[in-house]
């Protein structure tokens, strides 16, 4: 009973999967026509769901979140984008090349689950780490 079960489910999910991938290879565009599948076989059900588009962070002149103005910078930018460092970098130069290109002070720096540098320290321990 249980292999049947496991057949079946794995037929299902390598179905619904295959399905979107033959849409990224066709090189479908239109974030509607793709499907987030949700399916369990002991009901049976099969739900679709339609992945909405990331939204893009504006400046506000009052954000209701954070009770205050916010701005974004760039302006329009996603959770999914990514600002790449070229070549090897001081924790300093860091701090510097974002101050002078985006305007920004950085209060953390992290890699994987490591922070590297965080403002929520004491000072004078992170100036011997910028160093």
């Amino acid at each position: 009973m249980i292999a049947s079960g496991l057949i079946c489910s794995s037929a299902v999910a390598s179905g619904v999967a295959l399905n979107e991938i033959i849409k990224v290879l066709n090189g479908v565009k239109c974030v509607d026509a793709y499907k987030n599948n949700c399916f369990n076989l002991s009901i049976p059900l099969l739900m679709n769901y339609e992945p909405a588009e990331c939204k893009r962070v504006m400046s506000k002149e009052y954000d209701n979140i954070f009770m205050c103005p916010t701005k974004a910078n760039p302006e329009g930018h996603t959770i999914w984008d990514r600002i790449v460092l070229k070549g090897r970098m001081k924790i300093k130069e860091v701090i510097e090349y974002f101050r002078n290109n985006y305007d920004a002070e950085l209060s953390m720096i992290s890699y994987g689950t490591v922070f590297l540098y965080n403002t929520f320290n004491n000072k004078q321990s992170m100036s011997n780490i910028i160093e």
